[in-house]
């Protein structure tokens, strides 16, 4: 990974993160696409107060709207 990034791995405090998401609405712009999807898998699993997703293609925004509900 440290070879394909030629950089320090980013280490998340997943703790704070979720304190910080706790009770808030989070939107996601470019949700369909590969990065926004990874996004909004990531914060949904940090159990926010609402997660928004907003895409200008629909059908991979129901697509990922489908999987997290």
């Amino acid at each position: 990974m440290d070879d394909l990034l030629r950089r320090e791995p980013i280490v998340i405090d997943e703790v704070r993160l979720r304190e910080q998401l706790a009770g808030k609405t989070v939107m996601v712009t470019g949700a369909g696409g590969s990065i926004g999807s990874e996004l909004a898998r990531q914060i949904f699993d940090l159990d926010p107060a609402r997660l928004v997703l907003l895409d200008r293609a629909e059908g991979p925004l129901y697509d990922i709207e489908r999987e997290l509900a």
